[in-house]
């Protein structure tokens, strides 16, 4: 069954922290699967997730697309206005959450850039479905 719902997104660097971005997005369920939609500055993000796998596409003044399943190293490339840049992404840690009211989803990724360096990122999401 397909079903679209709208949500208030929270977005937090820290799990505990303050947000640092707080939007509406729509999520869209089908089966186990869902995929959460939402506006940024200058495009928008859609997160996919299926099967423990987590997928991120921005679309806008960059563009990419990541894939983050536990451990696995994925590479990818970011498009700007002034070239590509090649990439990849190491999850040390993902976590998916869903009930009725509420989706979760906490992910601990390394992004190692094309000259090796290695930046660890977190990024914890809470969506509350709107009533």
């Amino acid at each position: 069954m397909n079903m679209d719902r709208t949500a208030k997104i929270y977005i937090r660097e820290n799990e505990d922290g303050e947000p640092i971005f707080v939007t509406e997005g729509v999520i869209d369920k089908i089966g186990n699967s869902l995929n959460l939609t939402y506006p940024i500055q200058n495009g928008t993000y859609a997160i996919g997730v299926s099967d423990g796998v987590v997928s991120i596409r921005k679309k806008g003044d960059e563009d990419y697309a990541l894939i983050l399943c536990e451990g696995k190293e994925y590479p990818f490339d970011i498009t700007t206005p002034f070239g590509t840049l090649s990439m990849s992404v190491l999850p040390e840690f993902v976590f998916v959450s869903d009930s009725d009211k509420e989706v979760e989803i906490k992910l601990i990724y390394d992004l190692i850039a094309a000259g090796g360096k290695t930046d660890t990122f977190r990024l914890f999401i809470k969506c509350i479905y709107s009533e």
